[in-house]
Parts: structure tokens; sequence; C-alpha cells
């Protein structure tokens, strides 16, 4: 599997080493014995290390739009807890910039909030 991301700003003496294409070794079920005690694919330790590596060098959209992103900075905790709850369930059905742009819409244009939700009804 080839994975190509953008690169980060700001870079490290490791990220020097590696292309913009990072090839990652992938792993099937019938990799790992799955006996009682499954054990773990021979070359996981490098493929752990790559990810590491290209999550440190490369950006992902969930880095910038994921619901960790703090739309509404002002907002108590429970709202951030009750973005997020929305979010979370919004993001299973769809990529993450739509995510963050509904949640942008949700939160900015229609103050969502458990109290306005709960006024609708």
């Amino acid at each position: 599997m080839v994975i190509e991301m953008k690169k980060k700003d700001k870079s490290t003496d490791k990220a020097k080493d590696f292309d913009e294409s990072i090839q990652l070794n992938s792993f099937s079920r019938n990799d790992a014995n799955l006996d009682d005690k499954m054990t773990p694919p021979a070359n996981w330790e490098t493929n752990w290390d790559g990810i590491a590596l290209m999550r440190s060098t490369y950006e992902a959209p969930i880095d910038t739009t994921g619901i960790q992103v703090d739309i509404k900075p002002n907002a108590s905790k429970q709202e951030k807890a009750y973005h997020k709850l929305v979010g979370l369930m919004l993001s299973s059905r769809t990529n993450e910039s739509k995510t963050h742009s509904k949640m942008k819409f949700l939160i900015n244009e229609k103050d969502l909030s458990v109290k306005t939700i709960l006024d609708t009804s």
C-alpha cells in the first residue's frame, strides 16, 4: 500500500530519509497466528515506526479537521463535549472535511447546543 500525504511545515532530520510516498508493508489476518494467543506479525515494529515517523512528518486531514479541532473556543466544557459527541456521530458516516464543515455550520450558524436541540421539540 502506498500512502501519499501533504508534508507538514516543520521537518525533522528523520524526515529527510523518507520519500514523498511511503511504502508500507500490508498485513492480513492470514499472516497472524489466530490461536488463543495471537502473535503479532514479524514486521509490526517496522510498520509502527514507519507510521509514527510519517505521522510526525506529514499532515493528515484529521490533524486540521478532526473533532478535536476547537471550532468554538469560548464554549463551556459541557458544550464542547456535546459538539464532540455530535461530531463523532457524523464522522462515522462522512469523511473528516465534510464532518468539520457541517459541524462548523451547526455550531456557528445554528448555535448547536443541548438547549437549542431541546427547544426544537
